[in-house]
């Protein structure tokens, strides 16, 4: 720009490229305002209309430069916020688990008074009678069930049929604490059971073996044969 007199001729375009590139530190400078998009109409377009191979120079600049800040500042921004967003719904999950956890003497008081039988459990009938109304709000807002079947599935997870003390503790502190859909608990305690059950068979299977080759090792004739 600064050797190219003849189309830079006029007084005008020759003040503009005195004052924006008459030194490497005044390009650096421009180039700067380029980065924040600060007054850059002034400058670059009277050069580009004296000489138009310069929006290619200009465009690039302005593409590559100012929108590739402009994106990395906003992507760091965005970044920062999820991360605040994440970092706030984890420490108030921390502080409702540690409220909740500060209930559970009044939790271990409703699971008696359901317990009429005094048997450490209680049945799908007696859990029926839970008034929700005599819980704390939070777990209040918590246990928005449609039913009490769907609070005895989530709390059974043994699948026994009964609901222990701490079952029944434990079952509500997790639910209110993790905070997901009735059908993810369900799946989850699904899970553990299968889990449970196929180390149960497994363990059956084994013992089947080693009384199968218990037996074998018993009969007549299998030293000889092996032999």
């Amino acid at each position: 720009i600064t050797l190219d007199k003849e189309t830079f001729a006029t007084e005008e375009l020759q003040n503009i490229i005195d004052a924006n590139f008459s030194s490497l530190f005044t390009t650096m400078l421009f180039l700067v305002q380029f980065m924040t998009m600060d007054s850059l109409a002034a400058v670059y377009v009277p050069l580009v209309k004296a000489k138009p191979a310069l929006m290619l120079y200009f465009g690039l600049i302005m593409f590559v430069v100012s929108i590739a800040l402009m994106n990395v500042v906003l992507a760091k921004i965005v970044d920062e916020a999820l991360n605040a967003s994440h970092n706030d719904q984890v420490l108030q999950r921390k502080l409702r688990a540690k409220r909740i956890r500060k209930m559970t003497p009044i939790l271990k008081s409703i699971f008696k008074e359901l317990d009429s039988e005094a048997k450490s459990a209680v049945s799908f009938n007696e859990l029926t009678s839970l008034d929700v109304s005599t819980m704390p709000e939070e777990i209040q807002a918590c246990l928005e069930l449609s039913s009490v079947a769907e609070l005895f599935d989530i709390l059974d997870i043994d699948g026994s049929g009964l609901v222990s003390e701490e079952e029944f503790i434990e079952g509500i502190m997790n639910f209110c604490v993790l905070g997901a859909p009735v059908e993810t608990v369900q799946i989850l305690k699904l899970i553990k059971m299968l889990r449970a059950k196929v180390h149960q068979i497994s363990a059956d299977i084994l013992d089947v073996r080693a009384q199968v080759l218990g037996i074998d090792s018993t009969r007549p004739g299998t030293c000889t044969q092996s032999m």
